[in-house]
């Protein structure tokens, strides 16, 4: 079942849009504060991606991952996050592979999972 229209999901949902703009305002400013500069992005939107997907508005329902099944959606928004990288890693994804990445991808959607439940 989708998430609960309580307080607090809709709250998270503002909390890491202000977050990515705040993180945005800053790289482009170039004002580099480690990690939230340097990562906090790889940090939100991996949160972001489960929150939307436990509502039912984005494609993974489509892959079988329905917003019913949260664990598995977690696990599907890190797999994504993981093949984006692991493209970067192997140059068929324009950016640059950082393995630090990787871990701000599993803390995102591992906290988004863990706030859910």
């Amino acid at each position: 079942m989708p998430l609960a229209p309580t307080l607090a999901k809709p709250i998270a949902r503002y909390l890491l849009l202000a977050l990515f703009v705040l993180i945005a305002g800053l790289q482009m400013a170039k004002v580099h504060i480690w990690p939230l500069s340097t990562h906090g992005a790889d940090f939100v939107c991996p949160a972001w991606l489960y929150l939307e997907s436990r509502r039912g508005k984005t494609f993974f329902r489509h892959l079988g991952l329905p917003p019913e099944k949260p664990l598995r959606l977690a696990a599907g928004t890190f797999a994504l996050c993981l093949l984006w990288e692991l493209g970067q890693l192997g140059h068929s994804i324009p950016g640059t592979y950082d393995p630090y990445d990787l871990l701000a991808y599993f803390l995102g959607a591992a906290a988004a999972y863990g706030l859910d439940h």
